[in-house]
């Protein structure tokens, strides 16, 4: 006589918590029915290692949006302080940094205290990143654009080409990882965000 076993997992959530209740229906011929239940917190589970997920990423959502608003403060409140005082940059400095022929120093000042203020926000808004998801989209659509018509620029106006190694690729290479994760969260969230 062959012995025919059915082992069932059922799996529910309990509450909004990440509580889930585990049910393990064993069936046997021989025995009519055992059951075994147990409640579990889904983070009492420890993760395997293994590659970067859009369901690992949004942990880091919070560095990644610290990590571009301190990168705009690093960059522009020098800009905003030494720019006034007039203070001399090294020409090899100026070439990767400065934009045509001079003279646009009040510029440089006005766009500095933009990304200034800018950067403060999004290190306020990285303390709960989902709760500013506008925000948050209307960052990465003005860097795109901001940077992607600098990288324009610097291509067709040949005594601009110097950008490409200096300010334009520091700005991609920090704004890169943002969209990534930022992007990725998303569009694991969209039904969250769109309420």
């Amino acid at each position: 006589m062959v012995k025919t076993t059915t082992i069932r997992l059922a799996v529910t959530r309990l509450n909004s918590q990440s509580k889930y209740h585990f049910k393990f229906d064993y069936r046997s011929r021989k025995q009519n029915r055992a059951t075994a239940t147990m409640s579990s917190r889904i983070s009492d589970f420890a993760p395997l290692k293994r590659a970067a997920t859009r369901d690992s990423l949004e942990p880091w959502l919070k560095s990644v949006t610290i990590l571009f608003g301190s990168s705009m403060l690093v960059f522009f409140l020098p800009i905003l302080l030494l720019v006034p005082l007039r203070v001399p940059v090294p020409p090899v400095l100026e070439s990767l940094l400065r934009w045509g022929p001079g003279g646009a120093e009040q510029y440089e000042e006005m766009i500095a205290i933009i990304y200034v203020v800018w950067g403060v926000f999004l290190v306020r808004a990285s303390a709960d990143p989902l709760r500013h998801a506008l925000f948050l989209d209307f960052t990465a659509c003005a860097n795109v654009a901001h940077i992607g018509l600098m990288t324009l620029m610097a291509v067709v106006n040949g005594g601009d080409r110097i950008h490409l190694v200096g300010d334009v690729l520091a700005a991609w290479l920090v704004l890169g990882p943002f969209l990534y994760i930022w992007s990725s969260v998303k569009r694991e969230r969209k039904p969250l965000l769109q309420s």
